[in-house]
């Protein structure tokens, strides 16, 4: 009896130090929390009563007289709601149940906290979110998780994330095996699955009917079938799919003094694919295969030839090869099928030279006019035919001492050094004299771009964008001020800010929330290079000073030549005017 009634007791305690409460307590917001826990005590957001705008999930809430942590967002906790627009998930978050915002087709600004672990089933299915950025913490991504999100052309992964990353729009495990998701709102039309990927999700693809092609990898027929017939759910029906069957290795190209010859390893016929996106059973047989020949250095008048041989062959020969010269060749095969699908060759390149001779040269690449700044270096290039060239760069029709190769470089322009610019080049059998390049001074610069904005609920990003041209690279600064613009008498300043560049194919390239504090670097391969912020730097540039420690935002990045664009919101709701600008670094 008395072990019994230990028995008992200690059951009873257990019980206890880990109870749930049943009842209900809804915030200012509107928020409505439930499943209150205790040891250790956690609550859970479970609804909304009325919800205005814009909404922030708190650390903790306390219910009477207890202070509850905020560890998740339930199962439909927000579904259907219209009002939602923003919503900043706090720290202490660590699971986004299912279908949790789904179809708040008005919420348009998403920011998940470090430490989220999941994101379940339809999290955000149908929201107006049009970027979303993946925690390093996140290890558990459900099924569509962002699926119908039409206006969604960006998912950006944390680096820093083991298991997820994103690549061209898509949303996919580490090493790309799996395929989560596609960006619903992305404009691109084609899209390529990745060589390594053999798995797509359920309703990967849901809701992107700007897609009019998939591209699938070399090989993909086998696992093809295993595909969802959800995967594809409000694509346009025309969708074609291209299927890449793998391509015969070249085993050697051996060269002669005018043909080449291509030896390689046959394919097998492929037999029948089944495409479980539209139930099509597809035959499919070799037909042909082919060579594509480059000559290079390539110019306007280079060609690009297509050898045939038949399904058998195991060898192509390439004749009339120029002595001299180098060229690429890619060799492929196209298949047949039936129905709608369309099967390709793939391409493996392999360069091989002709053997040299002694040629009359005939020039390829031209050296090309300049205009730079004073004090600016600049490079002229020509090239030609043969391997037995020299070389004599003139000024004017003057012989330039010294300057005897394919390139000459002007280290410094300046009045004495401008002028027109030719080159000889001249082989055993013959010369030849390029077309004249004229290098001159340019004085004209644009230097300051700015542009104000007033973010709200109803307008919560403020974009703009810039495009680099010419050779080289070049050094920007860009900037979102809002408590900067206090002192010069601008009111109702955005006071928390974030600013994002991005590179023409939407990646992140670096990402500031205040001016003296390190930037950030995304996952754009762009080569763009990010330079500590001083107000030297800034003083340089010609902006005007912010004061240490401010919530203003700065970049400075050293860019190729490409299309950028800037991109500014509010961090934690905030509203107000905020500039941004695009200034020229000078001297780095």
């Amino acid at each position: 009896m008395n072990k019994f009634t230990v028995i008992v007791l200690y059951t009873v305690a257990l019980f206890a130090a880990n109870s749930v409460f049943a009842q209900t307590y809804s915030d200012s917001q509107g928020v409505v929390y439930s499943s209150f826990a205790t040891n250790p005590y956690t609550v859970q957001v479970t609804g909304y009563s009325t919800i205005t705008s814009s909404v922030t999930i708190p650390n903790t809430v306390t219910y009477q007289g207890v202070v509850y942590n905020v560890t998740g967002i339930s199962d439909s906790a927000f579904k259907g709601c219209l009002a939602l627009r923003s919503i900043v998930l706090s720290s202490n978050v660590l699971s986004i149940g299912i279908n949790a915002f789904s179809d708040c087709t008005n919420l348009s600004n998403v920011t998940l906290p470090t430490g989220l672990v999941t994101i379940k089933d339809g999290a955000f299915v149908g929201t107006a979110i049009y970027t979303i950025t993946i925690p390093s913490t996140v290890a558990t991504l459900g099924t569509n998780p962002f699926g119908n999100c039409t206006n969604l052309f960006l998912i950006n992964v944390d680096s820093a994330n083991p298991r997820f990353t994103s690549l061209n729009g898509a949303l996919l495990y580490k090493d790309l095996s799996y395929l989560i998701c596609y960006c619903a709102g992305s404009s691109s039309e084609v899209y390529s699955v990745p060589l390594t990927t053999t798995l797509i999700a359920p309703y990967a693809f849901f809701g992107c009917e700007n897609l009019s092609a998939i591209y699938c990898p070399n090989g993909y027929e086998y696992s093809f079938s295993s595909i969802s017939n959800t995967a594809f759910t409000r694509c346009d029906p025309l969708l074609t799919f291209v299927i890449q069957p793998q391509t015969p290795a070249i085993k050697s190209i051996t060269a002669g003094d005018q043909n080449a010859t291509i030896t390689f390893n046959p394919l097998a016929d492929l037999g029948r694919v089944t495409v479980a996106a539209t139930g099509v059973d597809v035959p499919v047989s070799i037909s042909n295969y082919y060579v594509t020949v480059a000559t290079f250095p390539q110019d306007s008048t280079s060609n690009i030839n297509v050898v045939n041989g038949g399904s058998s062959a195991t060898s192509i020969q390439v004749p009339n090869l120029v002595n001299g010269v180098t060229y690429s060749f890619a060799l492929g095969v196209t298949t047949s099928a039936s129905a709608d699908i369309n099967i390709v060759g793939g391409a493996l390149s392999s360069t091989v030279s002709a053997m040299p001779n002694s040629i009359v040269p005939v020039i390829t690449t031209q050296p090309i006019s300049q205009a730079v700044a004073p004090g600016a270096a600049v490079t002229l290039t020509v090239a030609n035919l043969g391997s037995d060239s020299t070389y004599q760069w003139y000024l004017n029709g003057t012989p330039i001492t010294g300057a005897v190769s394919a390139n000459y470089t002007i280290s410094t322009v300046n009045a004495n050094n401008i002028g027109s610019y030719t080159v000889s080049v001249t082989s055993s059998v013959g010369s030849v004299l390029s077309n004249p390049a004229v290098v001159s001074i340019n004085t004209a610069n644009l230097v300051n771009l700015s542009l104000l904005g007033t973010l709200n609920s109803s307008n919560p990003t403020f974009t703009t964008g810039f495009a680099i041209n010419g050779i080289g690279t070049q050094t920007i600064l860009i900037r979102a001020d809002g408590p900067g613009l206090i002192p010069l008498g601008v009111s109702s300043v955005l006071s928390q800010i974030q600013l994002q560049l991005y590179d023409s194919a939407g990646n992140v390239i670096a990402t500031n929330t205040g001016w003296s504090t390190p930037s950030i670097l995304g996952n754009s391969p762009s080569g763009a290079k990010v330079i500590p912020v001083t107000p030297a730097l800034m003083a340089s540039a010609g902006a005007f000073s912010l004061p240490t420690g401010s919530n203003d935002c700065a970049l400075i990045v050293t860019v190729p030549k490409g299309t950028y664009t800037a991109q500014v919101t509010g961090l934690n709701s905030s509203a107000g005017k905020v500039i941004i600008e695009v200034y020229q670094v000078p001297n780095l």
